[in-house]
């Protein structure tokens, strides 16, 4: 199948008190409305639009940071679109012609684009967690953070189980089909070479064709899945023995019945973003809005609805509703110490490459 390098499949899930932290954009540089524009606080009021992959992404925005409340206070209404599509949003930073003010997308696209596509912003990388800072950047700014896991089924190993990348790639320890997403942002690359016995600081820059090679010496048993839904109901019904899925993912299907571990060794951790576009019309709504959701409270909320870890380092510690949802968060201390965030500045250099190979080999 043919994946086009600006156009991310839109069924992937993206995903997600204290004083606001103040940040400015450079100068230089539908859905249903959370309200209706009308500010009760004598607010500046205005229109923003954010393009999202759509789904519970869209949802928890909705239900935490862009309420009626967030209107009330601002006098901003806030309207989602999906899906997030960047071809689209390039034809509409170069036409001048901006329907999205705001995306919530995928950092290195953000980085390879920056000044061009996506406007600049200014922030201040010491606001962030430690372990994300290196991906804060000109026209990159986190708001939380998701991970791919390997899951396994739990009744078919119950005596051995695995816990490694190298056992992801022993089928004929741990037999049965592997299931991976059909899009090449996802760690089997890195898994490939990790497997291969490269240590976790030598994996940038990936080395290609060692882990296409590696990648080779499975792919009878590969099973590759095209949406979220897809994801969730082979595990469900036990069609695959393990499996690259994002950590929400799994979690849906474990809460739906799947008989699945996490193994959270050596995971692999994507940011979701706020970013802006370049040449936003009303760019003084957008500060606004950029101004509000950077409140550690807010992101902590959101962790407490979906399985993300709060990018910002003064946010508490989420409030997890029951131990199988903890299970699947990245928020939790022990799961985030031991996954690794992509380098977001290589994927930057060589997406198109990497999507490329990684649509070839997929398709046989």
């Amino acid at each position: 199948m043919k994946i086009s390098l600006w156009k991310r499949d839109v069924r992937w899930p993206a995903i997600a008190g204290a004083a606001l932290a103040s940040v400015a954009l450079a100068a230089c540089g539908s859905s249903d409305d959370a309200g209706d524009g009308g500010s009760a606080t004598g607010r500046r009021g205005g229109k923003v639009t954010i393009a999202t992959y759509g789904g519970k992404t869209e949802e928890v925005m909705k239900a935490v940071y862009f309420t009626p409340e967030f209107t009330d206070r601002t006098g901003i209404a806030v309207s989602f679109d999906a899906p997030l599509d960047y071809a689209k949003l390039q034809t509409q930073a170069e036409s001048g012609n901006i329907q999205w003010d705001m995306t919530s997308g995928d950092p290195y696209m953000a980085i390879a684009q920056c000044g061009t596509v996506f406007s600049r912003i200014r922030s201040d990388p010491s606001m962030f967690k430690e372990k994300y800072r290196d991906i804060v950047g000109d026209c990159v700014l986190p708001r939380d953070a998701g991970s791919f896991i390997k899951a396994y089924n739990s009744e078919r190993f119950a005596d051995d189980p695995p816990s490694s990348w190298a056992d992801f790639f022993d089928v004929e320890r741990y037999p049965g089909k592997r299931a991976i997403p059909s899009f090449y942002y996802n760690g089997i690359i890195e898994g490939a070479l990790l497997a291969d016995g490269v240590s976790p600081e030598d994996l940038y820059p990936l080395d290609l064709d060692r882990a296409f090679a590696k990648m080779d010496t499975i792919r009878d048993d590969i099973l590759v899945y095209n949406t979220l839904a897809q994801s969730i109901q082979q595990l469900v019904s036990g069609d695959v023995a393990m499996g690259i899925y994002t950590d929400s993912a799994a979690w849906q299907a474990a809460d739906a019945g799947a008989t699945i571990e996490p193994i959270w060794d050596e995971a692999f951790i994507y940011i979701n973003l706020w970013t802006v576009t370049e040449g936003t019309p009303d760019r003084a709504a957008v500060e606004e809005v950029i101004d509000y959701v950077l409140d550690p409270e807010l992101q902590t909320a959101a962790a407490e609805m979906w399985p993300v870890s709060p990018a910002l380092k003064d946010a508490r510690q989420p409030r997890y509703p029951d131990e199988q949802f903890k299970k699947y968060s990245l928020a939790v201390p022990e799961h985030e110490e031991v996954a690794i965030p992509f380098d977001q500045q290589w994927y930057a250099d060589n997406h198109e490459e990497l999507n490329q190979r990684f649509t070839a080999w997929i398709s046989g």
